[in-house]
């Protein structure tokens, strides 16, 4: 199990039920929302419970990770970001309160988690997906030294997967 992480300005700690509110209401706001290209978030609340417990599952058993972006100073939660256990590989999401954006924050939590995925489980791979209309994703994944995949495709999604 990953432990929990830190960086100068965030805490990073695995996801508990009681972030469930939380999550709620930064994923129901419309700037939120606009923002995130069609990506598949939990509609009801069962979704998102049955959804948190999924990611504490895998935490705990090491198949992938489910972290809690917290604000050092005031501990709120502000973000995610998680690795889900695929087939061959896991999966790199996060997400961020728009409050936050543009602060380097995300580059900095995801950044952490890697660090320690790789130190952990090297022998994994990782991929990411994102809207190719969602720059400051596509930067961020870049800026960590993942690389697209399909950039020719017709569809709106390109796949990343980092290059060690």
């Amino acid at each position: 199990m990953m432990p929990p992480l830190s960086t100068r300005r965030l805490f990073l700690q695995p996801l508990v039920l009681q972030d469930v509110v939380a999550i709620r209401e930064i994923t129901s706001d419309p700037i939120f929302i606009q923002a995130s290209h069609h990506c598949l978030m939990p509609t009801s609340d069962n979704q998102l419970l049955r959804w948190a417990i999924e990611q504490q599952k895998q935490h705990q058993n090491g198949k992938g990770c489910c972290y809690a972006i917290r604000d050092i100073k005031g501990k709120a939660l502000i973000g995610l970001v998680t690795l889900q256990s695929k087939a061959e590989h896991v999966e790199l999401s996060y997400w961020l309160s728009s409050p936050y954006w543009r602060q380097g924050l995300m580059t900095e939590a995801v950044s952490c988690v890697l660090n320690e995925w790789l130190r952990t489980y090297p022998q994994i791979p990782v991929h990411s997906n994102t809207n190719i209309n969602n720059l400051a994703s596509v930067a961020l994944l870049r800026k960590i030294g993942m690389q697209m995949v399909n950039a020719e495709d017709k569809n709106e999604t390109r796949a990343f997967i980092l290059v060690g």
